[in-house]
């Protein structure tokens, strides 16, 4: 996942760099692994930078992706209030 990220142009959960945000996070929370944390991280503030280029708002590679992605992770705490005021 993290070899193919920069090559990557689409932010959706299903095809994205949303979906791989989140497996990210669960990766580093189950391995207690501080660097893939940090990369979900940075991939975040890419992800909330870049949304504004979306054109589509479907489920798999648009704004409704992305924004169910940001919901799921703060629902399990792994992004904070701060992150989720950032994407509104």
């Amino acid at each position: 996942i993290m070899e193919n990220m920069p090559r990557c142009n689409l932010l959706g959960l299903m095809s994205g760099l949303s979906g791989a945000c989140v497996f990210l996070f669960c990766y580093a929370r189950a391995f207690d692994n501080v660097y893939v944390k940090t990369l979900a991280q940075n991939l975040i503030a890419d992800i909330i930078e870049k949304r504004k280029n979306v054109k589509t708002c479907d489920f798999n590679n648009g704004t409704i992706g992305i924004a169910f992605t940001m919901t799921w992770l703060k629902k399990h705490d792994f992004i904070s209030n701060k992150v989720d005021e950032q994407i509104r």
